[in-house]
């Protein structure tokens, strides 16, 4: 069962459109990226100058936009995350986020299923709070299902939420070493200083034991496969199909920069700045084009090079350009791809208001539209709505009865579009 309620899709999109001031400024203003990750069906984004957005379902406030009052369903633009500022690096869980602060500090909001948010509670968050003991001396967090786990700066690692407790606790097995860390479903694995791997959890129990197999490592991921990426930029994989055993990922065995998992399917960053990925294809997570599954890595359409970071969530993918520009594919039933619909994309498309403008705002033709209708309309152009007045008319309430520009007017990206609206 999905997490967004797909007869919501209308209202939410309006509810979304109407907050776009919020979450894009204009054309000169608007921010790069630098990081990009993603849940099962939300996404955020860390900008260049530390701050973070995010996007898509916010039935939990997995969004962190500070509304409380539960009127904000879902988002397809990228919106502001509440008082955010500084911060480093991101991770997005099954249905919340979390975010490493620049003085080592870890924050987290969305629902808190068995204390995932690590404040001593199991109440939810509209707004980012402080984990318990974490306010200083960590340098890697990572959320995954009701849980989330982050490495101090003295090598050690501490998790919080579900099977863990509301309050961070040491892991055994890892009391220093630890470089970085990676918390799913089910299982935790450490990256070793050494360049070995340990996990805990399912199939390896509560003490963090080594990975065999496994040398020479440079990253690891969780978020489906287990992944691993090899200082030679080889990939291996595990835990699928009963096989504990890390193989390598066929036409994998090098050139791969960065690694990023999903529910069921991965991709990797070349060297060359490519994307391929591979695995389920339902919803076009794997961005070739199709809907057909694939066990060896497949190009991403468009994405042949210029990217500099990979994100991936249940059902969709997302990629940063080494520009500061966020594309994003697959699933957006929610809005996951940030750009302004919640329509599947097998290929990539840009997510509205994040890094350089690379196209042209054309005004579209929306007279006699209903102003729900003309807003998505003027938003999938690259356009923003501008001042709305409103007038007597013959027609019914709501209707676009007059709008400036004209219709096939060209501007820059992001120019906004008067609208006059008839009273009814």
């Amino acid at each position: 069962m999905r997490l967004a309620t797909r007869i919501w899709l209308s209202a939410l999109l309006i509810v979304a459109l109407g907050l776009v001031g919020s979450g894009a400024a204009g054309p000169s203003g608007w921010p790069s990226a630098s990081a990009v990750t993603a849940g099962i069906e939300h996404t955020c984004a860390l900008t260049r100058s530390g701050a973070v957005k995010c996007w898509g379902y916010n039935g939990h406030d997995e969004l962190g936009v500070g509304d409380g009052s539960g009127s904000l369903a879902a988002s397809s633009v990228p919106l502001d995350v509440y008082g955010l500022s500084g911060v480093t690096a991101i991770s997005a869980g099954t249905r919340h986020s979390c975010a490493l602060t620049s003085n080592g500090g870890v924050k987290c909001w969305g629902v808190n299923y068995g204390g995932a948010l690590g404040d001593g509670t199991e109440d939810r968050h509209y707004a980012p709070v402080d984990v318990v003991g974490l306010g200083s001396g960590v340098k890697a967090v990572s959320a995954g299902y009701d849980r989330s786990c982050a490495v101090l700066a003295t090598g050690g690692v501490k998790c919080w939420g579900t099977d863990y407790g509301l309050n961070p606790v040491d892991i055994p097995g890892l009391s220093s070493g630890v470089v970085d860390v990676s918390q799913s479903y089910f299982v935790g694995c450490a990256l070793m200083s050494t360049g070995g791997v340990k996990c805990w959890g399912l199939h390896y129990g509560a003490t963090a034991v080594d990975v065999p197999g496994l040398e020479s490592v440079k990253a690891v991921t969780t978020g489906g496969p287990y992944c691993a990426l090899t200082v030679g930029g080889a990939v291996k994989c595990w835990g699928f199909d009963n096989n504990w055993t890390p193989t390598e990922v066929p036409d994998l065995g090098s050139g791969v920069a960065a690694l990023a998992t999903g529910t069921g399917h991965a991709c990797a960053l070349m060297s060359t700045g490519g994307v391929k990925c591979w695995g389920s294809n339902e919803y076009g997570e794997l961005g070739n084009g199709t809907t057909v599954d694939s066990e060896t890595p497949v190009n991403v359409v468009g994405l042949s090079s210029g990217m500099s970071a990979i994100g991936t969530g249940g059902f969709h993918s997302c990629a940063v350009s080494r520009a500061g520009a966020l594309k994003c594919w697959g699933d957006n039933g929610a809005g996951d791809l940030g750009d302004g619909t919640m329509v599947r994309r097998l290929r990539p498309v840009d997510v509205f208001g994040i890094g350089p403008p690379l196209v042209r705002c054309v005004v579209p033709n929306v007279f006699g539209k209903r102003l729900a209708a003309a807003r998505t309309k003027i938003l999938r152009a690259h356009c923003l709505v501008g001042r709305l007045a409103k007038v007597a008319s013959t027609r019914s309430k709501n209707i676009v009865v007059g709008q400036s520009p004209r219709a096939g007017r060209r501007m820059t990206v992001g120019s906004k579009v008067k609208l006059v609206v008839s009273r009814g």
